[in-house]
């Protein structure tokens, strides 16, 4: 189920998993859940976290109550104990709405330019996603920043200001779902199209054959470790430009090879 609100920052992605896993091995009820994640004697504030983290696994349908009250997984087992396939079900449901605020903030992280470093404050961030007609408050940058992280798509430091460099994310695209029929020499728009086509969040990242900062850092970072190949063929019109940076060597490409 997909999830268009904000997400509170209660639920961060290891109290989420940690639900689910428990929930997995286990039928128990709300209440036993609660007391074995959150127990009173350590928590004499109460316990919102378990509440929040608890509605969102409901809200979702990652978590389901049974007619006897107990609570039962929802998803794949799997999916629960492997990372990626769990980072790749969190994906669907927190970006899989396009209309959705965490859609339209990493989106919008994911399209800027080299200046994005700079914002580190809450405030900065909220500022500038407004002038992009995106309804944001401080509450949201504090529970996106967490999942922005996790989900690869970047870094954030000093619990402030964001990094967006998303090499994990589109590793793991490269690893798992972007479909190509020759590894060997890709062309970059037949990599950009099944990019977007699987992953729409990089959409804005693309302008002309022009490469946002994040997704140019992204390409170069997964360049340097050897993950993936860039090339610069001169004998081809078809020519992207990655976002120029100092002391790089490269900044214009016509192709790429996966390697492994």
């Amino acid at each position: 189920m997909q999830y268009k609100e904000s997400i509170r920052k209660e639920i961060t992605p290891a109290r989420l998993r940690a639900l689910l896993k428990l929930v997995s091995r286990e039928y128990y009820t709300k209440d036993e859940l609660e007391s074995l994640l959150q127990p009173t004697s350590l928590n004499k504030a109460g316990s919102s976290e378990f509440r929040m983290v608890y509605k969102f696994a409901m809200d979702t349908e990652l978590i389901v109550e049974e007619e006897n009250k107990y609570i039962k997984l929802n998803i794949d087992k799997d999916i629960v104990f492997d990372e990626y396939k769990f980072k790749k079900k969190i994906i669907e449901i927190l970006l899989g709405n396009q209309e959705g605020l965490f859609y339209k903030m990493t989106s919008w992280a994911l399209k800027q330019d080299k200046e994005i470093i700079k914002f580190d404050k809450i405030g900065d961030l909220v500022n500038n996603m407004r002038k992009n007609n995106i309804a944001v408050k401080d509450e949201d940058i504090l529970s996106w920043r967490f999942w922005f992280k996790y989900l690869g798509y970047g870094y954030n430091l000093q619990d402030e200001y964001i990094i967006p460099n998303p090499f994990k994310r589109v590793g793991d695209l490269i690893d798992n779902e972007l479909e190509f029929k020759n590894k060997d020499r890709i062309t970059i728009r037949e990599f950009t199209d099944e990019l977007v086509s699987k992953a729409p969040e990089f959409k804005d990242s693309i302008e002309g054959n022009n490469l946002s900062y994040p997704l140019s850092v992204a390409l170069r970072v997964l360049d340097k470790e050897e993950k993936i190949e860039l090339i610069y063929a001169r004998d081809t019109r078809d020519i992207w430009h990655l976002y120029n940076m100092e002391h790089q060597g490269l900044n214009d490409i016509s192709h790429m090879k996966i390697r492994g």
